[in-house]
Formats: C-alpha cells, sequence, structure tokens
C-alpha cells in the first residue's frame, strides 16, 4: 500500500478486491489519526494510502530542504 507494490484489483468484483480495500482504507485512517490537523486536512481526499504517503513525503521533504538552507 504505502510503495504502491500492491495495487487495486483492476475488477471490483475480484475476491480480493473487499480486503484490498479494507486494507488500503485502514492504512489511510490510520495516517490520517498520526498526523497532526493541518497535514490531515491536506491528505484526506487522496483514495490511495500510497498517494498520502508521496504527498507525506513531498511535504517533509521540502520542509528539511527549508531548514536546511535556513542553517546555513
Amino acid at each position: 500500500f504505502v510503495d504502491n507494490f500492491l495495487l487495486p484489483p483492476q475488477d471490483q468484483f475480484d475476491p480480493s478486491y473487499g480486503a484490498w480495500e479494507r486494507c488500503n482504507n485502514l492504512v489511510h485512517s490510520w495516517i490520517l489519526n498520526f498526523v497532526s490537523l493541518s497535514i490531515a486536512q491536506s491528505i484526506t481526499y487522496f483514495e490511495y494510502a500510497f498517494e498520502v504517503c508521496q504527498e507525506l513525503c513531498e511535504i517533509f521533504s521540502q520542509g528539511i530542504f527549508v531548514r536546511f538552507t535556513n542553517l546555513q
């Protein structure tokens, strides 16, 4: 889920689709409850957990760069 390695089944009638969707929702929900409210508001509307992780990586990598340049 997090690294987009486990893609969703293409057919929603596939027996594994329900399990995949439940796991995706669980991971997505966990991430939303783990981050601060301001960050959660910016990632609420993503459908897949890996999209949330990509967005978080982008958000935090920018912050690290900004802090690093401020130190110099």
